[in-house]
This record gives C-alpha cells, structure tokens and sequence, in this order.
C-alpha cells in the first residue's frame, strides 16, 4: 500500500528529513546557529530603533485576519522568511515595554543581562525535574534560595523553588497551605479516612479586595471555588483591614468553617499597597492559617 504523503514521493520526503537536521542545534550546526541568532537579533534591534511609539493601535479584527491570512500548511524556507513574515504579524504592532513614554502596566523594563542569560538558558534547555537533567543548574537554583533566605532572615528550615511569575507563585503557594490544612483535618480520627474533595468544602482562603485574581483563579484550579475566596475590605490607603479580617476569620469559623490560608500582598497591582503583614500575620497565626504574602509587584 502506497503510504506516500500527498504530493510527497519517496525520494522528496528523504530530502524534507535531511533538511530538518538542520535546524538541530548541535556541534555540527553550531555556526547556523550563531548566524540564524544573530539574524534574529539584529531584527529585533532594528526594529527596536525604528519604533517611535509604545503601540500602533492595531485593533483585534484586524490582527485576527492578518494571522488568518497565513498558510500554515506551507513551510516557509528559511529563518530570514520567518523573521520576515514575523515582522507583519508580531514585530509591527508588538507593545514595546523599552519605550520609555510605557506606563500602562506593570512589565518590567528590559535588561541586557537578562536577554544574554535567555540566550543561554534556551540553547542548554536544562531540565529542572532532576539532577540528572540539570546538574549545574539545581546547584544554582538551590544556592539562590539558600542565599535569598539568608538575606530575609527566614530561619534555617525556609525553603523554596523558582517559579514562571507571581501567578504560578500564588498557585504554589496556596497549593501547599491547602495540603497543610488537609493534613491536619486529618488529624481528626473522624475525617482520618475522608478523600481529598469531602475535605475541601470548609476551607477558606481570605484577601483583601485589592489582591490580584489569580488567588480566585488559584482556589478554583485546586478544587476550593472561587466562592472559598473571602475579600476582606481595605483601608482607604488600600491595604488590608486588620480589624476587618479578624472579624471575617471570627465568623468563618464560629459557622464551623476553616480558615485555609490568609494571603497578603506587598504591592497591589493597581495601588502599590503593602498590606500590614505583622498584623495579618498574628491573625493568620491565631486561627492555625496558612500566612502568604504576595509580592511579585513590578
């Protein structure tokens, strides 16, 4: 049986492969390497230069049907095809965060050493899993929190991991205080044999009406809902009520309810608020909460 790709004889699919090894990153293509990145560099440097503005202004519909417009059956020959076809549908309309008249959101400048060690961390693509993926990278990583830890005064049992950006932070974070609180449900010899989910229904997490959504988005991906979520009122400086919280942790669990966790926040996104984390601490503390403070601000 003829298992040919349309369009596609024997002899064109051997050379389509052979093709494809070229875009391996390896010794023998460590010069296509050096010279496709610098095409790309040089782009986006140019690029960069001639930009006068933060935003074009291109409206949806219109970069809709400019991605719509390209054939993605059909393979482009070459990284200059590609960096020219990206010029239409990313490059031209891109929000250039450089330009310094930017002051919509809370993206951080760009920085050359940054983009050297992207460059790096790319073309190595070290795997974080485990130490036979990474080696060098985990020592680094391990080193790194050691010393942020030391810096912080955090004690010699602080621990932590690198994460993608403050959403995955509170994730992580809310993660472990829900597995904290179900361990010591658990302790209860009623509930010692009850599964996860008839575990999750008393817990709730408290914050204050200024935190970032992703705590909501946070307690409906680790099974609480989004109405496990209770928003305690700020002050009119924008940071979290101290009063206000220990009347909500009060009433929660007078209706026999948990309090999971209390999460604060070292600079709100939309005010800069420092929520008064010694205060809030003591709370969460009283009522044996889980204390996360979020502070991926800027």
């Amino acid at each position: 049986m003829d298992r040919a790709l349309p369009g596609h004889d024997f002899g064109s699919r051997v050379e389509l492969a052979l093709a494809a090894t070229n875009h391996l990153f390896n010794s023998r293509n460590s010069t296509r390497y050096v010279a496709q990145v610098l095409q790309g560099v040089n782009t986006v440097a140019t690029k960069l230069d001639r930009t006068t503005r933060p935003f074009t202004g291109v409206g949806p519909s219109e970069m809709r049907d400019r991605i719509g417009a390209v054939d993605l059956d059909r393979p482009l020959p070459d990284t200059a095809a590609a960096l020219e076809e990206l010029e239409s549908v990313y490059l031209r309309d891109a929000v250039y965060f450089h330009d310094a008249k930017y002051a919509a959101h809370l993206n951080c400048p760009v920085v050359i050493p940054a983009l050297v060690g992207e460059a790096i961390l790319s073309a190595v693509n070290s795997s974080m899993d485990t130490w036979d993926q990474s080696a060098g990278a985990t020592m680094i990583e391990r080193r790194l929190i050691d010393w942020t830890t030391e810096r912080l005064q955090l004690g010699p049992a602080a621990d932590g991991v690198f994460t993608s950006g403050g959403s995955q932070s509170n994730l992580q974070a809310l993660l472990i205080a829900r597995n904290h609180a179900v361990a010591g449900l658990r302790q209860e010899p009623a509930r010692a044999g009850d599964r996860l989910p008839a575990l999750l229904e008393k817990l709730r997490i408290f914050t204050s009406a200024d935190s970032h959504f992703s705590i909501q988005k946070s307690a409906s991906i680790l099974g609480l809902g989004f109405d496990a979520v209770i928003s305690v009122p700020c002050t009119a400086e924008h940071r979290m009520d101290p009063a206000a919280l220990a009347g909500a942790m009060a009433e929660a669990h007078d209706a026999g309810l948990v309090p999971m966790a209390v999460v604060a926040t070292a600079g709100t996104t939309d005010f800069g608020a420092i929520d008064p984390l010694a205060e809030l601490a003591a709370l969460a503390r009283a009522y044996g909460a889980w204390f996360h403070v979020d502070a991926a601000y800027g």
